[in-house]
């Protein structure tokens, strides 16, 4: 009987030469195990076999080999059908999920993620075929968002940042497909400079771009932006979304778009910075605002965070007394009064340290 390190050389060499015959490079492509139905040690047997990955299609399994080190020294992939009531069980602990077929499991994903503080690689499952009986996201991903742009923001001066020139202009096809005014603008543009002053113009009403735009321009008169452009670095996203925070005479707000969820990762604002003048408080009130679960009045807010914080110090205050029991009364009073001073603290408290 084969073994598991002979099985693997026969697929490397088969691999190795359906390379040469397509004109690629053999230590390109990975080797990825799926180890479904074997036990640690087989999965670690493969591992020295060399190959690059294991997947794994059954979250119970993962539970039960992964703390037998069973893919130590290897990145693990989820490669099976997953339901969104075991994605807690998945997010942050495998290296890249392989299935992501609809819509609800990615905003799941995405928000468990943001939850356990990871960001989760993945790769969207798409159904070319529109085959029934497969699953999987289609091609009209494009023209749903395009439909949603349209109950959104049709009346309003949209930019849209998406990853790939090529992609840029095909969605900027189905945009006027749906009744907007689009155009499209990358670095090779030889009319840019003409479709920029259209559009500030009012000419057009979308302007579809892939990362071209993020700094160097500048139109103050733009009231919704659309993030289609995936990344994991807050001062990109900050970028993005800057394009719409200028002032301009008649513009009320900056509408959003975000139908990839960054803006629960990189959380660019919080009520409580509106409001409070104190990062503490900050700090506390939004940690409040997100424990309540439901809408709260912010001025109501920032007094129950401002005490909670006072409260908090005054409590410290009292251990670090305790602890320094053998400095005099003076030595402590005077401690109490420096706090004072600060505004970390109540009258009451330092009458309090006085008084004992």
């Amino acid at each position: 009987m084969s073994t598991i390190a002979e099985n693997i050389r026969t697929i490397r060499e088969t691999m190795a030469e359906a390379a040469r015959q397509a004109g690629r490079d053999p230590s390109e492509i990975r080797l990825c195990a799926a180890t479904k139905m074997n036990d640690a040690a087989a999965v670690r047997a493969a591992i020295e076999a060399g190959v690059d990955c294991c997947g794994e299609n059954r979250v119970q399994e993962i539970q039960e080999k992964r703390p037998q080190g069973a893919y130590e020294g290897k990145p693990l992939h989820f490669i099976g059908h997953l339901q969104t009531n075991k994605v807690k069980y998945i997010v942050g602990v495998v290296d890249l999920i392989e299935s992501v077929d609809r819509l609800e499991l990615l905003q799941c994903i995405e928000k468990q993620a943001a939850k356990v503080g990871v960001t989760q690689d993945i790769l969207l499952e798409v159904n070319i075929g529109n085959e029934e009986s497969k699953s999987g996201f289609t091609p009209d991903g494009a023209r749903q968002i395009a439909a949603e742009m349209a109950k959104n923001c049709r009346d309003r001066k949209t930019v849209v940042f998406l990853p790939l020139i090529k992609t840029s202009q095909k969605f900027c096809t189905i945009l006027n497909e749906h009744g907007f005014r689009a155009a499209e603008v990358n670095g090779g543009s030889e009319d840019r400079a003409r479709i920029l002053a259209a559009f500030d113009r009012g000419d057009y009403n979308v302007l579809c771009n892939s990362m071209l735009l993020t700094e160097g321009w500048d139109c103050p008169t733009v009231d919704c932006i659309v993030v289609l452009r995936p990344t994991k670095i807050r001062s990109l996203y900050a970028q993005m979304v800057g394009r719409g925070t200028r002032l301009a005479a008649g513009k009320a707000e900056l509408l959003l778009l975000d139908f990839l969820w960054h803006t629960e990762r990189h959380e660019l604002c919080h009520p409580a910075h509106l409001i409070c003048e104190n990062e503490d408080v900050a700090r506390r009130m939004t940690a409040n605002i997100e424990a309540a679960g439901c809408p709260v009045d912010i001025e109501e807010a920032e007094q129950k965070a401002s005490e909670d914080v006072i409260a908090e110090r005054e409590e410290a205050l009292a251990k670090q007394l305790q602890e320094l029991g053998e400095h005099t009364a003076y030595e402590q009073i005077m401690l109490a009064v420096s706090d004072f001073e600060k505004g970390n603290l109540r009258l009451s408290t330092v009458l309090t340290s006085m008084n004992g």
